[in-house]
């Protein structure tokens, strides 16, 4: 109806095009949500002073919907047009700016460009912070992203570290068999397997594996991937003949939104995925 009664560059317009968009983005369906975003991303920038912030969330949404289709390049050209704008319209400890450099960062931390992706989850962390509570599940995605991308550059002792800043929260703030619970336990895993201390990684593979066999069919990538690390472990467990001890620093507890290391690589990732948001 409104493309029928309103003229070409109504606002109104805009104002559907972006939700068609929001709505085909949430469901996956990235190339029709670009073409949504394209319409409303012609008539804003006809009708709105280049700083506007309406400008820059469509151009978030474009970039973070690239992003979901690994157009990185693509990607980053329209998270540095949302950031010109944010970066000059909002003060410096606003949540859409953290949420912007975390995706930033995830894009940086695609294209394996480590560093700068450490640069951005920086800002981010500055920002959430001091405006976060500490328990905040936000805080957590953000301490797994930047365990996992010190995990791909082999610092595996500021992983570590990151990775019980962010245990030390979801085992408080998540049920007992959340996949996020999960996550956080084969990326520990991989860590200490990394490190060849084999029974720690055991003892985070087999947590893992218990959570992955509530919520997945027996056929999940993810559980496939975990059981197949356990059996790893298990031989090399044989092999050095090192008993099996319990570390003193694990409490039980219960992208989910975060993905795994580089080094990981499961066939069907996109599942287990770093934190985006799509729509600030």
């Amino acid at each position: 109806i409104r493309e029928q009664i309103l003229p070409a560059q109504h606002p109104d317009l805009a104002d559907v095009y972006m939700n068609l968009g929001n709505n085909y983005a949430y469901l996956a369906r990235y190339d029709s949500a670009l073409i949504y975003y394209e319409r409303c991303r012609v008539i804003w920038e006809q009708i709105l002073p280049p700083q506007h912030p309406d400008l820059a969330t469509v151009y978030m949404n474009m970039a973070t919907t690239y992003l979901g289709l690994t157009q990185y390049n693509t990607a980053l050209a329209y998270y540095d047009r949302c950031r010109a704008i944010r970066e000059q319209m909002l003060p410096p400890q606003h949540p859409s700016l953290a949420g912007l450099y975390m995706n930033i960062a995830i894009v940086y931390d695609s294209l394996t460009q480590y560093d700068t992706a450490l640069a951005y989850y920086e800002r981010c962390r500055v920002i959430r912070e001091q405006i976060l509570p500490t328990k905040h599940p936000d805080l957590a995605s953000l301490y797994l992203n930047i365990a996992n991308t010190y995990t791909n550059i082999a610092q595996y002792d500021t992983a570590l570290a990151y990775y019980e800043r962010c245990r030390a929260i979801r085992e408080q703030v998540l049920p007992p068999q959340h996949p996020g619970l999960a996550v956080l336990y084969i990326n520990m895993a991989e860590l200490y397997n990394n490190q060849s201390q084999f029974s720690k990684a055991k003892i985070y593979i087999d947590k893992s594996i218990n959570i992955f066999q509530q919520i997945f069919p027996a056929e999940h990538p993810h559980l496939r991937q975990a059981i197949e690390l356990q059996q790893q472990l298990e031989q090399s467990l044989q092999a050095t003949q090192i008993p099996q001890t319990h570390p003193n620093t694990i409490s039980y507890g219960d992208k989910t939104d975060d993905f795994l290391p580089n080094n990981t690589n499961p066939q069907n990732s996109k599942d287990i995925k770093k934190q985006v948001y799509l729509y600030p």
